[in-house]
């Protein structure tokens, strides 16, 4: 995409509507009187948006329309964000028509956009900026179906600065408290434990083969602030943190010559500035535990999922549950009442705890035992490195 231009929505429509049909696209400039610039990244949008496309006949703007398109985009970033607008391919005459497209803050009370309804235009040929309710940019143009392959609009930028609210902006830095419990007790770690754990936080990052992972060096390390239990780590003085839709907590012993980390994850939004997380540390018995139930000479490089059912107090260990993952799919395996063997186990023992080594990263976790089920969920996959991601879920009160 021309990052001179907004957006180029191509496949939008045809005019033959056959197997030679005119297939065209359509073209968003930005007016650079108007807004100032020529270059979509320029106009910030953190704001989500409701777009409207329309294409209607020419002679005709209040008919029918030939397509709409009202659609709300995730804001975050600027006003090239547009590009992701879903269009749809459909059966436009070989005519004249007129194309508008609006642009609006999203409003979440009122459930979007004003009405998306047809834009109002004054008689000079722009967006009339005395219609109660008109975008924020916005814009149309005429064009003959079947004459070429791209229609250009050029926005005029009314109000752009709604796209930019205050409180839609991403915060400076997220304020981070993680307080870290031991998967064995389960109870936060001790001072013993605490003074030799490294404590760090990140976003994860996704492969172009699908694997997942959260490299060491593009983590921040937290601090202890408390310095007795229970301990809490948070960021340190002048940390820049960011999240998109995952934090990963990683807690390693430095203490030690066999270093397993454990990462635990949770789904956040880009517009939070406050993350209130409990992570996890894991033993290097339970890991060499683990490993060796399920035959495994070293942890495998792709990584693998420990989870552990509680009771709803989040204390006692749940056996007899049946785990559920959401993309289904993912293979479960049990920890025998020993923990010597996943042979032939089908739900939780005394431990509570189950593993599994290929299911997803975006996967969200549930058990159920008879009518009872979870009511704290877990959320988490494998990231590559050998790592391991705890699950931890809760039961509903009995």
């Amino acid at each position: 995409m021309s990052r001179r231009a907004v957006v180029l929505l191509a496949a939008l429509g045809c005019g033959a509507c056959g197997p030679e049909a005119d297939r065209f696209g359509v073209e968003l400039m930005l007016d650079p009187e108007g807004c100032g610039f020529n270059a979509c990244e320029n106009i910030a949008m953190p704001c989500d948006a409701e777009v409207m496309l329309r294409i209607v006949p020419a002679d005709d703007p209040e008919a029918q329309p030939y397509a709409i398109v009202c659609e709300r985009i995730r804001g975050g970033g600027d006003l090239c964000e547009v590009a992701s607008l879903t269009v749809p391919d459909e059966l436009i005459p070989n005519e004249r028509v007129e194309i508008q497209l609006g642009i609006w803050p999203y409003d979440e009370a009122n459930g979007g956009a004003p009405d998306c309804g047809p834009l109002e235009f004054a008689l000079s040929g722009g967006i009339d900026q005395s219609f109660e309710g008109g975008p924020a940019i916005g814009g149309r143009t005429y064009f003959e179906v079947g004459s070429g392959t791209t229609a250009t609009i050029t926005l005029e930028c009314i109000n752009a600065p709604a796209l930019d609210a205050e409180e839609c902006r991403l915060p400076d830095t997220v304020h981070v408290t993680v307080g870290v419990n031991d998967l064995d007790l389960p109870v936060p770690v001790p001072t013993s434990i605490a003074t030799v754990l490294d404590v760090r936080i990140g976003a994860p990052e996704v492969l172009p083969d699908g694997t997942w992972r959260l490299d060491t060096p593009d983590t921040t390390p937290l601090e202890d602030v408390t310095g007795v239990p229970p301990h809490t780590w948070s960021e340190p003085d002048g940390a820049a943190i960011a999240f998109d839709q995952v934090a990963c907590v990683q807690t390693e012993r430095i203490d030690l010559p066999e270093r397993t980390p454990a990462v635990t994850c949770g789904q956040v939004t880009p517009t939070q500035d406050e993350l209130d997380m409990t992570a996890w540390y894991v033993d290097t018995v339970t890991v060499q535990q683990i490993r060796e139930a399920l035959g495994l000479d070293s942890l495998p490089a792709s990584g693998l999922v420990v989870g552990r059912v509680l009771d709803f107090d989040g204390i006692v260990p749940e056996a007899g549950v049946t785990i559920q993952s959401l993309p289904a799919g993912a293979t479960v395996r049990y920890l025998s009442e020993d923990l010597s063997t996943t042979e032939g186990v089908t739900q939780t023992q005394s431990s509570g705890l189950f593993v599994s080594l290929d299911a997803a990263f975006l996967t969200e976790w549930s058990g159920r035992r008879g009518l009872q089920q979870t009511a704290v969920d877990g959320f988490g996959g494998p990231l590559y490195g050998g790592k391991i991601t705890v699950v931890v879920l809760r039961m509903e009160a009995p």
